[in-house]
């Protein structure tokens, strides 16, 4: 079963995106801020991970930039990176191919 972090200080928010990744058949980690979803991202294995931008304790900014890191020091053809912008219920989703990522 693909397993997916959620990371978002809104438990009204981690609880909707539970509920869909769960019935797409994810297995699902909630984290509730920066520092907690860098503990959960180095101790287990996440398929997708789906990252809030302000958090407390450290930014989704900073957060992205220690897993990319730590992601690089493994390479994988497959890695992407997504970003999802959001205002209200309109959402943009762009991906950004492996070769992409600096």
């Amino acid at each position: 079963m693909p397993k997916m972090l959620i990371a978002d200080d809104h438990a009204a928010i981690t609880d909707i995106l539970v509920a869909f990744a769960e019935a797409e058949g994810y297995e699902t980690a909630v984290a509730s801020d920066g520092e907690e979803t860098m503990r959960l991202f180095r101790t287990q294995e996440f398929d997708v991970v789906l990252l809030d931008v302000m958090m407390p304790k450290k930014d989704g900014f900073t957060v992205c930039r220690e897993i990319r890191a730590k992601l690089e020091a493994k390479p994988h053809p497959d890695w992407q990176i997504k970003t999802v912008w959001g205002v209200g219920y309109a959402f943009e989703v762009t991906s950004f191919p492996r070769q992409y990522i600096s």
